[in-house]
């Protein structure tokens, strides 16, 4: 789920009119930006406010019991039906005004730099007109082709789960090191590995563990997904369309291993 979606569905969402699923996709989205997150904040506070504003001006059954007895009475009551609403509306505007004011949304925080370069290199290597030509689909010729051409050494189990097909692989830079990306396919869906050192380089904060414990960093950038975990002094990024539940299982397969 993106920013506008996002947006788009917070009102249903403190109405409780959403659907499992997609209120399940808003809050994961919520936890991860933090610009959308101060808007449902914003909005979840004048809702709040509305609600306390309008029980504090209703008029007493005495009040109204006494203003019926006479013609003046029942035009004041008609007069009262319309005004403490209103009253309540311009006073709650002028508050949220106010908050709003006083603390502005956050913008969203820019994504850190490696999951922005792990999300452009899944896109240069998807617009190829073939995947499979680089470095090979077999898994130890695929693991003797990056010999030599890594300034480390590569140590996973590349086949990783049955359901996902290794179908190659290649070498890409970020900053001043080499980066190995390996290839993935599940159905029409593409998945790119990428394995570098993790030296110089800091590591996103925030996780959460897979069902085997090890902590995943989960991020979301130009609507893909990547997991992110840390091993043997490298880093792995996981890259994919896949939601973080289809993908979850790979990373953990070859995190575990």
């Amino acid at each position: 789920m993106d920013c506008r979606e996002a947006i788009e569905y917070l009102e249903d969402f403190l109405e409780e009119k959403l659907g499992e699923g997609q209120a399940s996709a808003l809050e994961a989205h919520l936890n991860l930006c933090s610009g959308c997150a101060a808007e449902f904040h914003l909005q979840k506070e004048m809702k709040a406010a509305v609600r306390q504003m309008a029980t504090r001006h209703a008029a007493s059954p005495q009040l109204r019991a006494s203003l019926r007895q006479t013609e003046a009475g029942r035009v004041a009551a008609r007069w009262l039906q319309w005004w403490v609403p209103a009253a309540a509306f311009l006073l709650v505007l002028g508050l949220g005004t106010a908050l709003y004011l006083a603390s502005p949304p956050a913008r969203p925080s820019a994504p850190p730099a490696l999951v922005v370069e792990v999300v452009n290199d899944y896109i240069r290597f998807t617009q190829r007109a073939r995947q499979e030509e680089a470095g090979g689909s077999d898994p130890q010729q695929l693991i003797k082709w990056f010999q030599g051409r890594l300034d480390f050494g590569l140590d996973l189990a590349v086949d990783g789960r049955k359901d996902f097909q290794l179908v190659g692989g290649d070498v890409s830079y970020f900053l001043d090191r080499k980066v190995a990306c390996l290839l993935y396919r599940k159905g029409p869906h593409v998945i790119t590995l990428s394995v570098l050192r993790r030296e110089g380089i800091e590591v996103p904060k925030g996780s959460f563990l897979s069902e085997r414990g090890h902590p995943l960093y989960l991020a979301q950038h130009r609507g893909f997904t990547v997991i992110l975990w840390e091993r043997n002094d490298l880093l792995h990024a996981l890259v994919s369309d896949l939601d973080a539940k289809e993908l979850t299982p790979l990373a953990t397969s070859i995190a575990n291993t």
